[in-house]
């Protein structure tokens, strides 16, 4: 019986493998367009602040003003990075080790709390950016595979070979 091309990856997650303030995603774009939109308008809405004062006042006016400005961004850059990090130090599951046995069938998935066995079909996209495989089961739910867990360029080449080959829904795979 021949034995199928499968290949084994050892993960542990890091919070930054699952998100990046700075990396590029549209989600992350729609927050830096956010982001600067909303301090436009916070600054150009500045000079309808009361003309009549004097330089002292002004001065704690444009402070107030920046540091609503910096809010703004803080709120949308940091505090879903900050999320992702509480949820790491709360979840002990989510920084242990776990195997990933990728081939033709699916993928089976073996950590010290957990088993499964997943079909190709059970994922509805597959995205490669920069760092990591993205495969998502729903738009809120995904399995990580950092390439910093491979061994070798082939391992990812053969990773993206089982995508294309497999999986019949959407991926979007890089061509390195």
């Amino acid at each position: 019986m021949d034995k199928k091309p499968e290949l084994i990856v050892d993960i542990t997650l890091d919070p930054s493998d699952v998100y990046h303030p700075f990396l590029w995603s549209w989600q992350n774009l729609a927050r830096w367009v956010l982001a600067l939109t909303a301090c436009l308008i916070l600054y150009e809405a500045s000079p309808l602040w009361p003309p009549e004062v004097s330089p002292p006042e002004k001065r704690t006016e444009l402070f107030l003003l920046y540091l609503l400005m910096g809010s703004v961004a803080f709120a949308l850059f940091l505090l879903p990075y900050l999320r992702v990090r509480r949820m790491f130090r709360q979840s002990s599951a989510l920084r242990r080790p776990r195997r990933l046995i990728v081939g033709p069938e699916g993928i089976q998935f073996e950590s010290e709390d957990a088993r499964g066995d997943y079909k190709w079909s059970l994922f509805m996209r597959i995205v490669e950016t920069k760092k990591v495989f993205v495969l998502f089961q729903t738009t809120h739910a995904a399995t990580f595979v950092p390439k910093r867990c491979f061994h070798t360029p082939s391992e990812v080449d053969f990773l993206r070979q089982l995508i294309r080959d497999n999986f019949k829904g959407k991926w979007i795979l890089r061509r390195d």
